[in-house]
């Protein structure tokens, strides 16, 4: 039996898959579905389902999936996917990252490996149950690590006993000094680890519904492949996923020296081929506000895309992006747009996806939601009586959930008037 190979993209607006025979890596045909943020497994079982009735190949003869996705990228673009605390331990100056909360505790090692000063893990525990509500994974960095991974391992396990959530220790990828971007690589993954649990789970059930047990792998920001659980653990690596695809394609079809732009739904990436080669960050990818240690394909990412939300203030300045919103040439049931689209507050509409939890913490932004319909941001304020940042902020959670969908005018709406 002849076999075959399956490559999927998962992106900001549209998840592609190609059929390709193993044999000979030439492409037998191609699919596309809408990637539906709710549900990231349907898109895929849609276009699955194209391309294997299409070509009438039996799953049985497929040997293998390879998935890329803009999933990470899009999320630390947007600053979405979970909320992390991160460890700091050991004597360092203090800085910021873009997380839930960054903890400064003593202990650490020296470069030789040897405690430079006890682990503070009553005050990591005591801590622990204040937090254990309001973050869905950990990340820890512990000075020296690299050596003495003692304090980091600690701290995991304190965790585990107290609040069973992801976590990440630096010493597990980064081998290099430089405490901030070690622990900006422990939060990036702590981060993305349960947004990625999600998405592979999804990809399972897709490929279970089609009968398919082909080896699954997740490609990463360096164009490796990752198993499904080395990409699980190691979330961050798969950042630039879809882009270090994209890299590797200009690669072979480019001069020597080229200048490859993917613009995707959600984020531009610019990569240079130098010498026939995609160029490497030497000392680990920086993306938007992370300055991380893990090793991708060097590239700038900038949060503007086909999707991204077109906004005029109310003294009508011009700014699009990097919110990501659901275009209105596409968005499946919104209110009338002469109703609604305005300036400032009027930039979008906000409507409910399905049934919300009874234990969400939303009440007043949902029962706003469920009672007058989709609303925009200036009508939500008044039904709701909160002022803009707690709004945000709620709605910030209902997005990262899932359980709203914004609309708005983007660049896609451009093209389509055009």
């Amino acid at each position: 039996m002849e076999k075959f190979l399956i490559g999927i993209d998962t992106g900001g607006t549209f998840t592609d898959a190609v059929l390709v025979k193993k044999a000979t890596g030439r492409v037998v045909h191609t699919a596309k579905a809408p990637t539906h943020h709710h549900s990231l497994s349907s898109g895929i079982s849609e276009a699955l389902g194209s391309l294997l009735s299409t070509c009438a190949v039996p799953a049985e003869a497929v040997d293998g999936i390879a998935i890329s996705s803009t999933l990470a990228t899009n999320a630390v673009v947007e600053n979405k996917g979970a909320r992390v605390a991160v460890f700091v331990i050991g004597y360092v100056k203090h800085f910021k990252l873009p997380v839930k909360a960054v903890i400064f505790v003593k202990g650490g090692h020296t470069i030789n490996g040897v405690e430079e000063e006890p682990l503070e893990l009553e005050y990591i525990t005591s801590l622990l149950h204040n937090l254990k509500d309001e973050v869905d994974a950990y990340g820890i960095c512990a000075a020296m690590s690299f050596k003495n991974p003692t304090h980091e391992l600690v701290t995991e396990k304190a965790i585990a006993m107290i609040d069973p959530k992801p976590v990440f220790s630096s010493h597990r990828l980064s081998t290099v000094a430089g405490m901030e971007p070690r622990a900006a690589t422990a939060g990036l993954h702590a981060k993305l680890m349960p947004l990625m649990a999600d998405f592979i789970e999804g990809v399972e059930y897709s490929l279970k519904q089609a009968n398919i047990r082909a080896p699954l792998h997740i490609v990463s920001g360096n164009g490796e492949l990752l198993n499904a659980q080395n990409a699980i653990e190691h979330a961050g690596m798969t950042v630039s996923s879809g882009p270090a695809c994209t890299a590797l394609f200009g690669m072979l079809h480019s001069p020597p020296e080229a200048v490859i732009i993917d613009v995707g739904g959600t984020t531009t990436d610019v990569t240079m081929i130098k010498n026939g080669r995609p160029l490497f960050s030497e000392k680990g990818c920086h993306i938007g506000k992370w300055h991380t240690h893990v090793k991708a394909i060097d590239m700038l990412t900038r949060g503007i895309g086909g999707d991204s939300l077109v906004q005029l203030s109310e003294k009508n300045a011009l700014s699009i992006g990097p919110q990501r919103v659901t275009p209105l040439a596409t968005s499946p049931c919104i209110a009338e747009i002469d109703t609604w689209l305005g300036n400032g507050g009027a930039s979008q509409c906000i409507e409910l996806l399905g049934k919300i939890p009874g234990d969400s913490n939303f009440t007043r932004v949902i029962t706003a939601l469920e009672k007058k319909g989709p609303c925009t941001l200036q009508q939500l304020q008044r039904e709701t009586q909160l002022s803009s940042v707690p709004l945000d902020r709620q709605l910030e959670n209902l997005s990262r959930q899932r359980l709203i969908r914004e609309t708005g005018f983007t660049p896609t709406d451009a093209l389509h008037v055009l």
